[in-house]
């Protein structure tokens, strides 16, 4: 087996965390020596090897283990949303995602609206209620173009919940939606896909 990598490290951790506290199905903290041990007896000597030789690791996981229960799920249960979010537009994991959750997809207008936007190189949009709700780039240039303005705000309420976009207000109270590195890396990440397809 691959000696564990930076890359993986943490998908393993959060993962095996996750089951841990799923598994104890209990209200009172755990310690990082109980993970420890779990992850002993289930033969994960090398993600045990990895936790040892990292100080700052062994204190956050010591002090995540130490959080609320209910808590910890709450947000490795968000965690796990958005990964399969993104995932759902990422080729060879899409059909993945799908199958695991088939409700936690981005639409082809979610990916749309953070194209234009990266296109535009501005840093966020402006949501501007009219007979229609326009997304203005706060670079000035022509707006956003919606192709199904009945799915509009569920749209961005995923890519919000994914963390692809934060929302926030304007001085006059306006929804104003940033776009985020994340949601860059996706987008480059789609295109080559795209790109590798076409030469192919």
């Amino acid at each position: 087996m691959e000696p564990i990598t930076v890359a993986t490290a943490y998908a393993t951790i959060v993962s095996l965390i996750s089951i841990f506290k799923q598994e104890r199905q209990a209200q009172r903290q755990a310690t990082k020596d109980e993970f420890i041990h779990w992850l002993d007896e289930h033969r994960h000597s090398e993600t045990i090897e990895y936790i040892g030789k990292n100080t700052s690791l062994c204190k956050a996981i010591e002090s995540l283990l130490q959080q609320n229960h209910e808590i910890v799920l709450e947000q490795l249960e968000a965690i796990n949303k958005q990964l399969i979010y993104i995932s759902s537009k990422v080729g060879g994991f899409d059909q993945i995602a799908s199958a695991i959750n088939p409700s936690c997809q981005l639409s082809d207008q979610a990916i749309s609206l953070l194209r234009q936007l990266d296109d535009t190189q501005a840093d966020g949009m402006l949501k501007i209620e009219s007979a229609e709700t326009l997304l203005m780039p706060l670079s000035g240039r022509k707006s956003i173009e919606v192709d199904e303005q009945r799915f509009l705000e569920d749209d961005l309420n995923v890519l919000v919940l994914s963390g692809l976009l934060n929302l926030g207000y304007n001085s006059s109270g306006k929804e104003l939606y940033r776009i985020t590195r994340q949601a860059v890396d996706l987008i480059q990440l789609i295109n080559n896909k795209y790109n590798n397809d076409k030469t192919e």
